[in-house]
């Protein structure tokens, strides 16, 4: 079940990870990002291609490698937990949001869900 859990998070990070790659503008928009500039265009890729792809890259090692997916376990609920955390305080706060932004918060609070209830599963 851990490996299976690893599999889609390595899969929604590359997916992801290609998609703002190749689609800046239109995936930055549609996050909330109306204006970057040059700078901000390469921050966006920076993070939303090169980071979410090592992301990717870590979770399918680890998915892969039974040894290692305690491991990706334990990352996925310390990436999950802050970002739930300041996904759905800053929501409260900049009320009323985009349904996008809304649609990323729940993926990220039923990954975070299953990452804990897989964590205390398996103890």
């Amino acid at each position: 079940m851990i490996a299976w859990y690893l599999w889609v998070n390595a899969a929604l990070y590359g997916v992801f990870a290609v998609l703002c790659s190749l689609r800046v503008a239109a995936t930055a928009r549609s996050l909330g990002y109306t204006q970057l500039n040059a700078s901000g265009m390469s921050e966006y890729v920076t993070v939303y291609g090169g980071l979410q792809f090592g992301l990717a890259v870590f979770f399918a090692w680890a998915a892969y490698r039974p040894e290692l997916q305690r491991v990706g376990l334990l990352l996925a609920v310390c990436l999950y937990m802050p970002i739930v955390v300041f996904r759905w305080l800053s929501v409260m706060r900049h009320w009323p949001v985009e349904r996008m932004t809304l649609a990323v918060g729940a993926l990220e609070a039923t990954l975070l869900a299953v990452a804990l209830g897989l964590w205390f599963k398996v103890r």
